[in-house]
Parts: C-alpha cells; sequence; structure tokens
C-alpha cells in the first residue's frame, strides 16, 4: 500500500500518511466549494437580473476583507489547528444556516447573501489548504507532491460539477439542497483536519512569531513598500478585470436562460458543465504547461499571456456584439455568448493554471517569516478589497444611463493596460530585489573565494580556527602539501593565545631555523604579559637560539662548512640557514646541497631555494617536480619564487615527451600563482590534446578568479553544455541501475560521477560568470534548506544568459533525478536502458565523461550477467593501461572463458609493448590456482576495502584507485618485524586488513593498531621518537604505501587530506594527548 501511495503521490519514504490524508483532505473541500458554487449561481441567476452583480460583487468583497483580515490575524495569534477548524466550521455552519433560512422564508435575500459568500468562502478555504501545505512540507517537497495533493480537490469538484444533474436528478433534490452537500462536506472535512492535527501535533502549535511578524507587516508598513504596493496593484488590476469579465459572463449566461424562460435545470447543466470544464482545464494548464512556459519564455512573459489574451477576446466580443447583436433580442445573439464564454474559460483557466503558480514565485525575495503573512494579505485581502472596487465600480457605470452594455470591453481594455503596466513593473523591482540580495550576500562573502580558493588556501585560513588536539595533524597536512606556507603559518602562531599552540610552533620554529620568527618574538618578549606566560622560558631558548643563527649568517665560511659537513644534522641545519643567506652564497651552496646523499638534506634544499634569483637552482627545482619526494616542496618553492620561473615552465611543459604529471605540476602553479601573466598562459593551454591536462587547466583558470570574455568563453559554453549532458545520462543510467537493482559499490561511483558534474558545472559558470555570485547560488543548493536552494534558481535568473537557462536551471533545481531527466528530455534526452546495456555503455564510454572507478565497477558487475557479447568488452579491456580495469577484466575471462585466457597470456608474453597485460595476466592465473585467498591482492578487492577505512570515508572510488596502485600486500606472522625506522618522521603508511600490530619506539611499547586502522605519523609534532619498530602482535596482513608516494597524491587529491583531517583530534583525545608535544 505504501509502495502505491508513493508511486501515485510521487512521495518519499515516511511521507504517506501526510499526502494520503491531505489528498482526503482536498476531495472534501473539492466537493465543499463546488456544490455551494454551483447552487448559489445557479439561485441567483435564477431570482435577480445582471443589474444586481454589481452590488452583489461589492458586498461579496466586503464579506470577503472582514474575513481576510479576521483570518490573517488570528493567523499570527493561535494555531493553525484552531484556525482552520474554526473558519471550516464557520463556513460550513453557515452554508446550513442560509439553507434552512432559504427553505423555510424562500427569501431571494438568502439567495444574495449565499451568493456574496462564494467568493470569501473560496479564499479562505485556498488560505486554509495552502497553510496546511506550507506547515506539513517544505518548498522541496511541495514542488514533487503539491500537483497530485491538489488532484484531490480538483478530482472532487470537477467529478461533482460533471455529474451535478445526474445527482439532481437522481436524488430528487433541490437547488438549494446542494449548501446541504457543501455543508456535509466541510463536516467530514473538518473530521479529516483533526486526523491530521493529531497526527502533526506541530500544527497546534504557532508557526511564526507574533510580535515580529506582525510589526513588519503592519499595513501602515507595507503601504511604504515599494514592491507590497505593486504586487498589491497587480492582483488588484487582475482581479477588477476578471470581475468585468465575471459581470458580462453571468449577464449573458443570465439572458440565455433565465430572460430566454429556459428553465433552470438547463443553466445548472450548463454551469456545471462549463465550471468542470474550467477546475479540469486550469489543473491540466498547471501540471503540464505552467513549468515549461516559464522555462520557454520566462516569468514575465508568463504573466503577460493572460491579459493579452483577455484583450483580444474582449476586442473580438466587441466586435460580435457590434455587428451581430449582444441581447437576447438577436437571433445572432449565440455568438457574442460563445465569445464571452470563451473569455471567462481563458480568463478562469489561465489565472488558476498558470498565473497563480508563476505569481507565487515573485514572494520568494521576501524573508520566509514574513512571506506566508504577506502572501496571505496581498492574495486574500488585497483580492477581497478589489471586489470591492470592481463592484463600485460596476454600480458607478451603471448608474450611466449612456453606458450600454457593449462598452464595457474599453473598460476592461483599461485595466488589462494597467495590468501589463503592473507586471512589467513588479518583474523589474523583482529582478531588482534579486540582484541587492545577490549583491548583500556578496558583500556577506567578500572576504571568501570558494571557487576560486584551493583546498590549500582554505587549510590555511582554517588553521587558525582549530582546536589545540587537531593541531598536530593539520599541521603536519599543511607541512606536507605546501612548507613555504607551513613557515609563514609558524610564524603567525607564535603569537597566539593558546600557549600549548604556541609551544608547538615555537619547536618547529627553533627546528626549521626559522629567522624572520626573530621579530614576533622580541615583540612578545617586550610585552607585560610576558614574564607569567607558560612559554617564557621556551620563549627565549627559541630566541637565542635563532639569534645566535643569524649571527653565525654573517660568517660565510661556517655555513659553507656546514654544508659540507659529514653530519645529516649539520647539513639539514645548512640547507635551512642558507635560505637566508645572500643570493650569491645561497645558489653556489643550495646547488651543491641538491646532489646531497641524504634525502632530507635535499628536501630542505628544495624549500631553501625559494625566492631565488639563481637559475640552476631553477633548473634545480623544475627537475625535481617528476619527483614523489620533492614534488610538493618543489612547487611550494617555485609558486612562492613567482613569475620569473614562468619562462623556463613554458619550455619544460612543451618539451617533447614530457610526462603529464610534470605538466599538471606546471598548470598547479600557474593557478596558484594566479598572477595576470599565470591567466594568460593558461588560457593557451585550453585547447590542449591531452584531456587530463585541459581539465586540470580550468582548475587552474578558476582559482585565478579569473572571467572570461565572449570570445574566450565559446568553448567553456561547449564545454558546460556536455558537462550537463553528461549529469542528465549519469541520472538516468543511475535510475535505470536502481529500477534493476544493482551494487552499492557501482550505485555510489554513480553518485560520485553526478557530484563531480555538478562540481565542473559551477566551476564553469565561475569562468564566464561573476565567481562571487556562481559561489552564492552553490552556497544556497548545497545549504540543505529548500527555501534557500529554491532561491538559488531565481539568482540564476538574474545573471546567467537566456541561451543556458533553461538547460541550467532544470539541473540545478532541488527536483530529483528523475524530475531532472524528463524535464531535459528534449535537450538532452536518453532511453531507458536494461542492466546490461548500462554497464556496457559506462564501460565503453569516453574516460573524460566516466572514471576509470566507475568502469570498474561496472566491469565487475557485468561479470554477474554472463552475457554471450562480453567476451569481446573482456578482451578488449586486458590490454587497457588501467591496472584495475586490466586485472577485472583478466579475472572474469578467467571466470568464464579460462582457455582464452591462456591463449592471450601466450601471445602476449613476449611482446614487450604488453608486458604489464601478460603480468597481470600470470597473476590472475597463479592467484586463483592457489587454494585460500588469505588477502585481497586484485586491486578492485583492495579498493572495496579501503572504503571501509574510517579515515578514507570521505574519499571517492576514484582517488582510492590511485592510493591503490602504490600500496604494497604484506604479510607477518605474530612476532616478526614488520618495519624499522630511525625517526618516526621517516615512516610509511599504513592500513591493516587483518590482524594487529604494535609500534615501539627505542624499544618501548608505545601504541597497539588493529584491523581496518590507518597507520600514519601524523599526529605527532615536535615528538622524537627514534628507532621505531613495528612488530605484528599477531598474524597480520596489511598495506603498505610509501611516505612519498601518499604525500604526491595528497596534493593531486584535495579529498585525501580533506577525509584525514575530518578524523583529527578522534584518537588524540581518547589515547595518550600527552605525546603531542615533549
Amino acid at each position: 500500500m505504501n509502495f502505491i501511495i508513493r508511486k501515485f503521490f510521487n512521495a518519499y519514504h515516511g511521507e504517506e500518511s501526510s499526502v494520503l490524508l491531505l489528498f482526503i483532505f482536498g476531495l472534501c473541500l473539492g466537493v465543499f466549494l463546488a456544490s455551494f458554487d454551483l447552487g448559489s449561481t445557479v439561485l441567483f441567476l435564477d431570482v435577480f437580473d445582471s443589474e444586481n452583480l454589481p452590488k452583489a460583487f461589492m458586498l461579496s468583497g466586503v464579506l470577503g476583507l472582514v474575513l481576510t483580515i479576521a483570518y490573517s490575524y488570528l493567523h499570527l495569534r493561535i494555531s493553525f489547528a484552531k484556525l482552520a477548524g474554526i473558519f471550516i466550521l464557520l463556513l460550513s455552519g453557515t452554508y446550513l444556516f442560509l439553507y434552512y433560512q432559504y427553505e423555510i422564508y424562500q427569501s431571494p435575500g438568502i439567495v444574495e447573501l449565499a451568493f456574496i459568500l462564494v467568493v470569501p468562502s473560496g479564499i479562505i478555504i485556498v488560505m486554509i489548504f495552502n497553510g496546511l501545505l506550507n506547515a506539513l512540507f517544505d518548498i522541496g517537497q511541495l514542488k514533487r507532491v503539491s500537483t497530485t495533493i491538489d488532484l484531490g480537490i480538483v478530482s472532487a469538484a470537477a467529478g461533482f460539477l460533471f455529474s451535478a444533474e445526474w445527482i439532481k436528478n437522481y436524488f430528487d433534490l433541490q437547488t438549494s439542497q446542494f449548501m446541504v452537500i457543501g455543508a456535509v462536506s466541510g463536516f467530514i472535512a473538518l473530521i479529516i483536519l483533526t486526523i491530521i492535527i493529531f497526527q502533526f501535533e506541530r500544527l497546534n502549535e504557532l508557526q511564526v512569531s507574533a510580535q515580529y511578524v506582525g510589526y513588519n507587516n503592519k499595513y501602515k508598513r507595507l503601504l511604504k513598500d515599494r514592491y507590497f504596493v505593486l504586487l498589491s496593484l497587480f492582483v488588484m488590476c487582475a482581479a477588477i478585470t476578471l470581475i468585468f469579465v465575471d459581470f458580462y459572463f453571468f449577464s449573458v449566461v443570465h439572458e440565455q436562460y433565465a430572460v430566454a424562460d429556459e428553465s433552470a435545470d438547463e443553466m445548472l447543466r450548463f454551469l456545471s458543465l462549463f465550471m468542470g470544464a474550467v477546475i479540469v482545464s486550469a489543473f491540466a494548464i498547471h501540471a503540464f504547461v505552467s513549468r515549461w512556459a516559464i522555462q520557454q519564455y520566462g516569468m514575465k512573459a508568463a504573466l503577460l499571456i493572460l491579459p493579452t489574451l483577455l484583450f483580444l477576446g474582449m476586442g473580438i466580443a466587441f466586435g460580435v456584439g457590434f455587428y451581430f447583436g449582444h441581447t437576447i433580442a438577436s437571433d445572432t445573439f449565440f455568438l457574442f455568448f460563445i465569445v464571452i464564454i470563451a473569455c471567462k474559460l481563458v480568463g478562469n483557466v489561465l489565472k488558476t493554471g498558470l498565473q497563480v503558480p508563476v505569481f507565487k514565485f515573485y514572494f520568494l525575495p521576501i524573508n520566509s517569516l514574513l512571506r506566508f503573512d504577506l502572501q496571505s494579505k496581498v492574495e486574500g485581502t488585497v483580492s477581497a478589497f478589489s471586489f470591492v472596487l470592481g463592484g463600485g465600480v460596476l454600480l458607478a457605470i451603471a448608474e450611466i444611463e449612456q453606458f450600454d452594455f457593449l462598452y464595457y470591453p474599453f473598460l476592461i481594455a483599461i485595466f488589462v493596460a494597467l495590468w501589463v503596466i503592473a507586471a512589467f513593473k513588479i518583474n523589474s523591482v523583482y529582478r531588482e530585489l534579486l540582484k541587492q540580495s545577490l549583491d548583500k550576500q556578496q558583500d556577506l562573502i567578500q572576504h571568501e573565494k570558494r571557487l576560486s580558493e584551493s583546498y590549500l588556501e582554505q587549510l590555511v585560513t582554517g588553521i587558525f580556527d582549530q582546536d589545540r588536539e587537531k593541531m598536530p595533524r593539520y599541521m603536519n597536512v599543511l607541512n606536507i602539501l605546501d612548507p613555504v606556507t607551513y613557515k609563514k603559518v609558524l610564524v603567525k602562531l607564535l603569537d597566539v593565545e593558546d600557549t600549548y599552540v604556541q609551544e608547538m610552533a615555537l619547536r618547529q620554529a627553533s627546528d626549521l631555523c626559522l629567522l624572520n620568527a626573530i621579530p614576533v618574538l622580541e615583540k612578545i618578549m617586550e610585552s607585560k604579559y610576558y614574564p607569567v606566560l607558560r612559554t617564557a622560558d621556551l620563549i627565549l631558548n627559541v630566541y637565542n637560539k635563532l639569534r645566535g643563527a643569524e649571527f653565525r649568517l654573517e660568517k660565510i665560511k661556517y655555513i659553507e662548512q656546514l654544508t659540507l659537513s659529514k653530519l645529516t644534522d649539520e647539513r639539514i641545519f645548512g640547507a635551512l640557514l642558507t635560505a637566508y643567506a645572500a643570493e650569491e652564497m645561497k645558489g653556489k651552496l643550495l646547488n651543491k646541497l641538491f646532489r646531497d646523499p641524504n634525502m632530507e638534506v635535499r628536501y630542505h634544499t628544495v624549500t631553501a631555494a625559494a625566492g631565488s634569483d639563481n637559475l640552476d637552482l631553477h633548473h634545480n627545482l623544475i627537475e625535481k617536480l617528476n619527483s614523489p619526494a620533492y614534488s610538493n616542496a618543489a612547487v611550494s618553492a617555485i609558486v612562492a619564487t613567482g613569475e620569473q620561473l614562468f619562462h623556463m615552465l613554458e619550455t619544460a611543459f612543451f618539451l617533447l615527451g614530457q610526462d603529464q604529471k610534470t605538466q599538471l605540476r606546471i598548470v598547479q602553479i600557474y593557478g596558484r600563482v594566479g598572477s595576470e601573466r599565470a591567466v594568460e598562459l593558461l588560457l593557451k593551454k585550453l585547447n590542449y590534446p591531452n584531456q587530463n591536462v585541459m581539465a586540470e587547466v580550468l582548475e587552474a583558470l578558476s582559482k585565478c578568479g579569473h572571467t572570461l570574455d565572449d570570445a574566450e568563453s565559446l568553448q567553456i559554453r561547449t564545454e558546460l553544455d556536455e558537462v550537463c549532458n553528461t549529469a542528465i545520462w549519469n541520472m538516468s543510467a543511475l535510475l535505470d541501475l536502481q529500477r534493476i537493482g544493482c551494487s552499492e559499490l557501482l550505485s555510489n561511483a554513480l553518485e560520485k560521477e553526478i557530484q563531480t558534474n555538478y562540481e565542473n558545472i559551477f566551476r564553469l559558470l565561475a569562468l564566464i560568470y561573476d565567481p562571487k555570485s556562481v559561489e552564492l547560488v552553490k552556497k544556497n543548493i548545497n545549504s540543505g534548506d529548500v527555501e534557500e536552494a529554491e532561491f538559488a534558481s531565481e539568482l540564476l535568473d538574474v545573471f546567467v544568459s537566456d541561451e543556458i537557462k533553461p538547460m541550467l536551471i532544470p539541473i540545478l533545481s532541488t527536483t530529483n533525478y528523475a524530475e531532472k531527466v524528463q524535464r531535459l528530455k528534449f535537450r538532452f534526452p536518453t532511453e531507458p536502458m536494461k542492466k546490461h546495456e548500462v554497464l556496457v555503455n559506462l564501460v565503453q564510454r569516453d574516460y573524460k565523461w566516466v572514471n576509470r572507478w566507475t568502469k570498474a565497477c561496472a566491469l565487475r558487475e557485468l561479470t554477474e550477467t554472463k552475457h554471450s557479447d562480453d567476451k569481446a568488452v573482456f578482451a578488449a579491456n586486458i590490454v587497457n593501461p588501467d591496472s584495475i580495469l586490466r586485472e577485472t577484466a583478466s579475472e572474469a575471462i578467467y571466470n568464464f572463458y579460462k582457455e582464452d585466457l591462456d591463449g592471450y597470456y601466450l601471445r602476449f608474453k613476449d611482446q614487450s609493448r604488453y608486458i604489464m597485460t601478460s603480468e597481470t595476466i600470470h597473476k590472475i592465473i597463479e592467484e586463483r590456482t592457489r587454494e585460500k585467498q588469505e588477502m585481497p591482492v586484485m586491486k578492485f578487492d583492495i579498493i572495496a576495502f579501503l572504503d571501509t577505512v574510517p579515515d578514507f570515508e570521505k574519499i571517492s572510488g576514484l582517488v582510492l584507485s590511485e592510493i591503490a596502485k602504490n600500496m604494497e600486500v604484506l604479510k607477518f606472522k605474530e612476532g616478526e618485524v614488520i618495519e624499522t625506522y630511525d625517526n618516526v618522521r621517516l615512516m610509511h603508511y599504513y592500513v591493516i586488513f587483518s590482524g594487529s600490530l604494535s609500534l615501539y619506539t627505542d624499544e618501548i611499547h608505545f601504541e597497539d593498531y588493529t584491523k581496518n586502522q590507518f597507520l600514519h605519523n601524523l599526529d605527532w609534532i615536535n615528538k622524537k621518537m627514534p628507532n621505531i619498530e613495528l612488530r605484528a602482535k599477531e598474524d597480520i596482513v596489511l598495506f603498505r604505501i610509501k611516505q612519498q608516494d601518499f604525500n604526491e597524491l595528497m596534493s593531486f587529491n584535495d579529498e585525501i587530506p580533506r577525509s584525514i583531517l575530518s578524523k583529527a583530534g578522534i584518537k588524540i583525545q581518547q589515547k595518550k594527548p600527552e605525546m603531542m608535544l615533549t
């Protein structure tokens, strides 16, 4: 049952009861309104002539004013449950009272009163129903379920109207008894409302602050608000125009049926069918046309459709009435009758089906706390006031004897003109408000860059706000990613209030010989608080050490002797000190140290070369870009040096046979420098044939905060179209797989693909539009607040060009994947696919649009389909350059076509170009012939395991695959030594698959690590831990990745440091916090 409800109402799990109850509530309200409206109207037109209509309209407006003002007042002071109950009970009781009064007295005044009540009761019921929807659902949910919930009111009202004549005849009812049907429906609706209230207790609570809303939405204040006045003017012009159309309509109906002595039953038949057709047509327009019209022509055009058509219709009505007659006395009166009916039909259908849904968007710029109350005032109170004005105008005109009935179209034309002017004005002010909101929120993020900010910049900015327990890991990661920036951050941390963090920075400043820390330390020592600082002695010691180093810096021979020392520590100290030496000395000494046999010496030499003018040092730095051990430091040093290396970097980039990694590093450097020259060089690479390099160029350009001009942006717009197309295809593929069933790994991989598509969309938008505006839209969409996400779509409308709005707005809306695919089916057509088709397409799609990990997941799942055509797919991938795809394909062939795999091995084993393929096949055959598999050896299985490691939980499968490629599988027996290191700084990274190990320092047990743990040295800073030994506590299987390889991966993939840092401080708080510092 729940499944059927979710399917019918497009509801999610947990929403079943609410949508079903609201649907039933809507059924009751539909009959409630339709029955009373039909009965009252037929009685009024049968008893009164058209001269009484203006007075009835005006009194209807007066009553509507009283009811809507009372509703707005009580809405702020009592709960919605009480408010809705009171008004439904009041209206239902009034219906019964009017019926009994009419039955007793047969008074025309009762009929008039019933007709007067039609419009106010309709306004109040709509306000109650909308209020209930807003109370139970947010904007995103409403967009999804409101249409099918509205179907309750529509189907009940239309069903009753289409069958009204049959009901009347079958049950032998009087027309007046339709009021009783309405009253009974109202009482049933009240029962349903009570059930809803019991189920949702929040309806018994005040939803808003009466004081806040009452103060801000006072009529005195609102009348000074230009936007409110324009919204009200629009509603008034539209309402008065439609009142004139109603006057025309009811007049000709009266002429056709009452004056022509047709029976009231004939009038009832006509009105019931006409009103039913209006309701059904309006719903169809709302459900199937309104959104398309907005997307295709915009909100302003959608608002102008109705007044334009009414203007044309009234013009035709005047012409027909003038030439063919407009009274029942004319033989061709039916022509005039048909035109007026058509105008009434168009007016009511387009008002309900198009104008009302579009008009709601114009309330989005209003504060969400004030919006519903203000909307109630505009659509309720102002609408009711419009009836007063419209009725008053009609009454005034009725006093003019010379004014002929045929001339009303001229009055209508005046109000249509005002209506159109109001539409233009509110659209203009609406866009101004959106622009002001955009500018205001941009000012709030003026010091943030977000889209134009690298993860490294975010890390540096955020590091000062971290708790002391997290600082060691944060600082170590920063040191890995950018050692030059790390030193600058250390100097700033020397003057923080937290003495533990200050102590950490002091010890690091001492170890790294940061001479530029001396002025900061002098400032601290001059402070009156210095003597009472916990770190006062340490500050003095570090200051004396740095001053001593500064003094030795003047002795050239001393520094040279340090760099030639046999002791590694002295050569490291020499490299650190040389960073502050004169330029001639720096080039001479550092170029020599670049060839030092010790890796740590060379690493500190690379960082010390930052800012140098020496060409030989520049060459050495560029050479290190391809070395995992030094590439991060080299990039850091080159970025700090700046544009003077650009010429050499360009030469290196286009060097024949240059490897991709170096090219990517050079592009990264340009992005981090971010100067005009850097942007110029990046733009030249937009057409570079290597797709990975071009993607990195786009990333770097976005980090520069550069916005391309129209000529430059053509390629970006084409790329944006392709990314959106890919996103829709991925969504469609994911929906197909979810419908049929697929593995969680593949589903997650496709979800990540779609997330990447969205990131690329925002990145591309930031290149052709203001990055702050794009960041604001992204922030609102990702905020988790549905209101803000909806508002983001409107903000897009302000600055995005018209040509890409139909593509962007649907894809960035808050709707689900199925609706996005549906809305863009004409621009990016997709077809439902079987599972096998989806998998084959994923495997064979271009790498630009599907990453290697998603392909591997699809290829692995393809092995379970056992389709005869898959053999060719597997065979093609055994020569794939990617090891994961190669292994997965070879494993599939081994399982299904073992003899063929042996043949492939014989074919490829002696061909050097296929050496990786032959090694993979040999590995598969060897592993599958073993009796027992104690550990994962296939890269796919390793990735699946890494996905379960807590420290890696925020890392995508694609990035995990890069980690897995660099991992070694190790196996040890209990008590065996896994690895030893001279110092904890040199320790590699490990992930334990099974078993446990112990870490010893100087043969003292330090800590134990067990299954699924990530063993690293990132939580220790300033910790002197010599003679590290890792020993198996029990039989253990673990993965090792070399420190230099993992550190390099961190610099290429922000997900890795982001995920690792998300766990910072957790273990330290649980175990040995004293080990942070010595």
